[in-house]
């Protein structure tokens, strides 16, 4: 919100230049929210263990990677008043306004981009597997394949690996 809007909003006989000067003296500046993703150590290692052994695997061109992305409809990296000494993320509603895509791309070529509005869960995750993944992995692999996702709460649920462990001849684990 700007120092306007909040002015407004309050119905305050102030400026908004008044507004501003007095956040700024008090320590606050008018910037885009911190973001950073955060590796530990033991998820570093765990990485690079993982691409080492990777590094003999003989059948890379039979992976199935596949992936989700959202995107958003509108902005949604606002800037906001954060003081000096506190790095404070800006809160966003994480289901409005979005469009989220589901995608795997194979050696020999690719499945069609799933796009979606509702939220992803395991058992609508496990939908698109079966719709779009399986069929078109046994199309292009039709004597082995392996498949390939990250972590994701989806993707480690109990349902889910017990649909993996039905349908899909062989998983590669995450680190």
């Amino acid at each position: 919100m700007s120092a306007i809007d909040l002015v407004n909003q309050l119905g305050l006989n102030v400026t908004a230049r008044a507004v501003r000067k007095y956040l700024k003296e008090r320590g606050f500046s008018y910037r885009k929210p911190a973001k950073k993703i955060t590796l530990d150590q033991k998820r570093k290692d765990l990485r690079v263990d993982f691409c080492h052994k990777m590094k003999e695997f003989r059948l890379i061109n039979s992976i199935v990677f596949s992936d989700e992305a959202s995107f958003w409809l509108h902005d949604n990296d606002h800037c906001g008043w954060f003081h000096k000494d506190v790095n404070h993320e800006l809160s966003v509603d994480r289901h409005s306004g979005k469009v989220h895509a589901w995608a795997a791309v194979f050696a020999r070529g690719k499945v069609e981009l799933v796009t979606f509005t509702d939220n992803l869960d395991a058992s609508f995750y496990q939908d698109i597997l079966a719709e779009d993944l399986i069929p078109n992995a046994w199309h292009l692999y039709p004597k082995i394949w392996y498949f390939q996702q990250d972590n994701d709460s989806k993707h480690t649920a109990g349902s889910t690996q017990r649909f993996l462990k039905k349908n899909v001849p062989h998983t590669i684990a995450w680190p």
